[in-house]
């Protein structure tokens, strides 16, 4: 059995199916300023962090009106209809796959902290994760700060350690810190700009138990 690995997941798009409803979100805000609507194609192709560029590719004029607002504004929407959200359908079952087989699990995210951890009680899978780290506001800016209280807790060598994402960010995320990455191309960012990162990439989380099944470490 496996002991010694670790495994680093995102929250948004890896484990949780929020692509659909960040688009609606979005489009929203869109349609208030008479902005081009996005599907889900262009939206995959678009999608960046920091948010603040993805809002800007998007037409978002910040001389005119303060990020700050309009950030907080797509929260409070996505939060209103948070509810209906749910994981990905395979998300628990390779959760347990990998606790079965004796992997540690955490999750970075860059989700405000509180919200964070709501979500893992309410959708059931909070026991999986021996750390949950996030942010400490609601502006999507990222990973790289979050990262540095995740090195605190890891108590392991970074080559034991497998970044698990569905963005580029992901990728430099766990690339900066030498883990290993692994994108997984059906979150928030289209396959073709994850394969941009050079790292293995898996079109679903049942492919990526296989990647793991058919490795050296299984």
């Amino acid at each position: 059995m496996v002991t010694q690995f670790i495994i680093v997941w995102d929250w948004n798009g890896t484990l949780l199916n929020d692509v659909d409803h960040s688009i609606h979100i979005m489009n929203t805000l869109l349609r208030e300023r008479n902005l081009d609507l996005l599907d889900y194609k262009k939206y995959r192709q678009l999608f960046e962090f920091p948010v603040i560029n993805y809002y800007k590719k998007l037409g978002f004029d910040f001389q005119r009106e303060s990020f700050d607002v309009v950030g907080l504004e797509f929260m409070k929407r996505y939060f209103a209809g948070i509810q209906s959200l749910r994981l990905h359908e395979e998300a628990e079952s390779t959760l347990k796959w990998f606790q079965n087989r004796g992997f540690r699990q955490m999750v970075l995210s860059a989700m405000e902290q509180s919200s964070l951890e709501k979500m893992l009680m309410d959708l059931g899978v909070a026991q999986y994760f021996e750390a949950v780290i996030g942010i400490d506001n609601h502006y999507g800016g990222g990973k790289i700060e979050a990262v540095e209280r995740l090195h605190k807790v890891l108590n392991q060598s970074p080559d034991k350690v497998w970044m698990i994402g569905d963005t580029l960010h992901d990728a430099e995320i766990g690339k900066k810190s030498a883990f290993n990455v692994i994108l997984v191309s059906k979150g928030h960012q289209d396959r073709s700009l994850l394969e941009k990162a050079c790292v293995p990439v898996v079109d679903s989380l049942a492919e990526l138990v296989g990647w793991f099944y058919l490795s050296p470490l299984n």
